[in-house]
């Protein structure tokens, strides 16, 4: 009953950025925070637990528990914590035993109660649910190729930012970093896995690109975008806020919550008319109006996740753009953390080309001088 009127104790025992004010309301500790801020930021530009956990432990700072040494399921734990943001989900957990004591997670078993800005946020709500976009594109990752991999590496790798982003424009495959030996010449390229594992019987025709033709070609496309380009990504961004307003009231999330509520003061009013006698013409028209209804219950579904995508796609662009307008920006070499923050995918064209999709979705072809 507490729970459902919103009355709960916020626990500071063993949790990290916040301890009780003044006030007996939940403050945030400056140096915890910038802590779990890091923790976010380096998240999103590429870096794995493992390495978030290393550079942790290398800055001396301490778990939650006042232990050196972190654990990449106590960082995770932080990065799908709603209360940084500011919220706070109540009945995660419950007790099915009260003789044994021992709590469950709460998987559907009683109801959850969901309580927005509740204290102060440490992150924005934005970089929260971008980090649990992120978590789930991870986990949610494809084989490296699309036949039976003898790595079989379906799993994130954040030592190359291009091993997460660099594609086969003839399969569709990852491509991966190898160093060729060449008479005691080395040299760094990059092949497609399936042309790499399997020889031509998958992939015939997928080129291997120099590293450094590559890294050469991916500064110039953010050179081109410094210089010149910047009215396009505009362009995609006007698109793209275009698309989320669309005010046409045919389709517009308002008029089918309208329409839905409509319906479903008809269909009370149908039953109060039916009551326990049998009516086989209102009982058409019930069944009918259930269906609009259950039809429109997946409209509203569809629109808000269309929403938010396309706010998801207006905060990337967003991004981009300001990160490319600021002042004394210039990109002279290649860097892993510019690419996981600027660029989506990377296609092989050819030998002597290459497709860039930036984040946000702005396109543009770039050519290999190799």
């Amino acid at each position: 009953m507490g729970y459902k009127q919103g009355k709960f104790s916020f626990r500071y025992t063993n949790f990290l950025g916040y301890r009780k004010g003044a006030d007996g309301q939940p403050e945030i500790v400056p140096a915890q925070a910038d802590a779990i801020q890091m923790m976010f930021q380096s998240y999103l530009n590429g870096d794995s637990l493992f390495k978030i956990k290393e550079a942790l432990e290398n800055k001396g700072i301490l778990t939650a528990t006042g232990k050196k040494e972190w654990t990449t399921q106590a960082i995770l734990r932080i990065l799908q914590n709603e209360k940084y943001m500011g919220d706070v989900l109540l009945q995660k957990t419950f007790t099915a035993n009260f003789l044994e004591g021992k709590p469950r997670k709460n998987n559907g078993e009683l109801p959850q109660y969901y309580i927005e800005n509740n204290h102060p946020a440490i992150v924005t709500r934005e970089v929260f649910h971008r980090v649990q976009e992120e978590i789930a594109r991870r986990k949610s990752k494809r084989p490296a190729s699309q036949k039976k991999s003898k790595t079989n590496r379906g799993k994130f790798t954040s030592q190359y930012a291009l091993s997460e982003r660099l594609v086969c424009g003839i399969c569709g495959c990852y491509y991966r970093r190898v160093t060729w030996n060449i008479h005691g010449r080395k040299q760094i390229v990059w092949r497609c896995i399936n042309r790499l594992e399997f020889g031509k019987r998958y992939c015939g025709n997928s080129p291997s690109i120099p590293e450094e033709a590559l890294h050469a070609a991916i500064v110039k496309s953010v050179q081109s975008l410094l210089d010149g380009h910047q009215e396009e990504l505009a362009s995609c961004l006007q698109e793209t806020i275009e698309n989320y307003w669309c005010d046409d009231a045919a389709t517009s999330p308002l008029a089918v919550q309208n329409k839905l509520d409509r319906l479903n003061r008809e269909f009370d009013r149908l039953l109060l008319l039916i009551g326990d006698e049998e009516n086989v013409f209102l009982e058409k028209k019930l069944q009918k109006i259930n269906n609009e209804i259950l039809s429109l219950k997946q409209e509203v579904k569809y629109t808000e996740r269309q929403n938010v995508q396309n706010r998801d796609k207006m905060d990337k662009l967003r991004e981009v753009m300001e990160l490319l307008s600021a002042e004394n920006m210039e990109i002279t070499e290649y860097s892993d953390v510019l690419v996981c923050r600027l660029i989506e995918q990377i296609t092989v064209l050819s030998k002597t080309e290459i497709r860039i999709r930036f984040v946000g979705g702005y396109e543009v072809e770039q050519k290999l001088l190799i």
